[in-house]
């Protein structure tokens, strides 16, 4: 009986130690990345938002991420969230879904624009991508946007660049197919077609009052961030938009 009995011991043992291993390599990639991340953060935020300082006087030294990466051109936070990334504009669409910012393999892959997207950000609409996480990595959180309480408290958006920061403001959140118009890119300030685009993007709004969106005034610059709806391959995207407010 006792015989029986380590028998079926070590079988438990043997299980949890394969199940053990499995969990540990599936989390390496996310461990890695969190901790390179917060890495290039403590190297380049020149101010810490704990200090109480605005957000908008937080400087990054984009001389130190161009030496580490030429493609990094500009720097994503959402107070209060894990969203806190450089942005990458690669020689394709699809550059940086499997590379990391140093342009390393990752399967996290990283925060990144279209390919011929303006490197000032200048474009009337910015859109940027990353994966959708289980974790809150990367854009793991923006599928925390079909919440009302987590919209409301995490409405403001800040994008640096080189020599100016824009704030921006909470304006529509909906899902959308992957090749929806709403993802149109390449056009001016003030032109009639970007206008017809707020006023789509305003009208699929599923979550914030639609008040919300009328209160911020004319719309002269969207970002709009996407990740996929689901963890598997899936040709919808979960869409969170936002308006600017504020240029210093």
């Amino acid at each position: 009986m006792k015989k029986v009995s380590r028998f079926f011991m070590l079988i438990l043992f043997g299980a949890a130690a394969v199940l053990f291993a499995a969990a540990y390599k599936e989390n390496k990639p996310y461990v890695k990345e969190r901790k390179e991340n917060l890495k290039l953060q403590d190297l380049v935020l020149e101010q810490k938002s704990t200090h109480g300082e605005p957000e908008e006087e937080k400087k990054i030294d984009f001389d130190i991420l161009k030496r580490i990466n030429p493609d990094i051109c500009g720097w994503l936070y959402i107070p209060g969230t894990n969203i806190n990334y450089p942005i990458l504009i690669g020689k394709t669409d699809e550059e940086y879904l499997k590379r990391n910012f140093k342009g390393e393999y990752s399967s996290l892959g990283s925060v990144f624009t279209f390919s011929d997207m303006e490197k000032d950000f200048s474009d009337a609409h910015i859109c940027i991508f990353a994966h959708n996480m289980k974790k809150p990595q990367m854009f793991g959180e923006l599928k925390r946007y079909r919440e009302m309480e987590f919209s409301k408290e995490h409405g403001q958006l800040y994008l640096y660049t080189p020599g100016k920061t824009e704030k921006y403001q909470l304006f529509s959140v909906f899902e959308c197919e992957k090749g929806d118009e709403i993802f149109q890119h390449k056009m001016k300030q003030g032109s009639q077609e970007f206008y017809k685009l707020v006023k789509d993007i305003h009208e699929k709004n599923m979550l914030i009052s639609r008040r919300e969106g009328e209160n911020i005034g004319i719309v002269e610059k969207l970002i709009t961030l996407s990740t996929c709806s689901e963890f598997e391959r899936t040709k919808n995207r979960w869409t969170v938009h936002f308006a600017k407010i504020e240029e210093n």
